[in-house]
């Protein structure tokens, strides 16, 4: 039985280009009690459009993250080459 773990994705800094916004959390509701079935189901459907905006924020933030890495470990590696090139 082996579970494979999924890597946790890599956020972008703030301020950064391709960085996505979210708007607040429209899940939290002051007081209690039960909505009525109208209501209920337009707030979950807020709910739900919020869920879904965070995902595609995350997955694209996080494909843009690892796109940038690996941009920077292939420039590290073809410096690396060029220099030890040009020591020989």
């Amino acid at each position: 039985m082996s579970t494979k773990q999924e890597e946790p994705k890599q956020p972008l800094p703030a301020g950064h280009p391709e960085a996505g916004y979210v708007g607040p959390d429209p899940s939290y509701r002051d007081g209690g009690g039960v909505l009525p079935a109208d209501e209920q189901k337009a707030y979950d459907e807020v709910v739900q459009a919020h869920e879904d905006e965070v995902a595609a924020v995350t997955e694209h933030e996080d494909k843009i993250a690892k796109k940038e890495r690996a941009d920077e470990s292939s420039a590290q590696e073809k410096e690396t080459t060029s220099s030890s090139k040009s020591k020989s």
